[in-house]
C-alpha cells in the first residue's frame, strides 16, 4: 500500500514542480548547450581564452574582445562568459572586465579574427 501512495505523490507533485520551474529548466539546458559548443574556444578548455569580434548593436561596427573564460554552474548567476575589452577611456595599459549571461552571449553577432582569403 505504501508503494502505491509514493507513486500517487510522484504523479501529482512532479508535474507541478516541473511546471513551476519550466522556464528555469529550459534556460539551464539552453545555457548548457551554449557552454558545451563554445564557438570561440579552439583548445576545448573553458578556462582559457581566445580573441574574437563582437558587433555593436548601436553602430554595427565590430570590436575586438578577448573571451577570458566560460563559466557554468547550477545557479543562473554562475553561468556567464567573462570578456576583457579595451579601456573605454583609451588607456592601452588597462582593460575592463565585462561578463555576459549566456542569453546575452547567444544573441550577439560574433566573428572570428581575420583570416587569409582562400584563392
Amino acid at each position: 500500500m505504501n508503494f502505491d501512495i509514493n507513486w500517487l505523490w510522484i504523479t501529482l507533485v512532479l508535474p507541478v514542480v516541473v511546471g513551476i520551474f519550466k522556464n528555469e529548466i529550459g534556460r539551464f539546458f539552453s545555457d548548457y548547450t551554449v557552454y558545451k559548443n563554445r564557438r570561440f574556444d579552439s583548445d576545448g578548455d573553458p578556462g582559457t581564452g581566445q580573441h574574437c569580434y563582437i558587433q555593436s548593436g548601436a553602430t554595427g561596427e565590430f570590436v575586438k574582445i578577448y573571451v577570458h573564460e566560460y563559466k557554468f554552474g547550477a545557479a543562473p548567476s554562475k553561468r556567464k562568459v567573462i570578456t576583457h575589452q579595451k579601456d573605454p577611456e583609451g588607456n592601452d595599459g588597462k582593460i575592463i572586465i565585462v561578463p555576459y549571461s549566456y542569453t546575452q552571449w547567444v544573441s550577439m553577432v560574433k566573428g572570428s579574427l581575420q583570416k587569409e582569403r582562400k584563392k
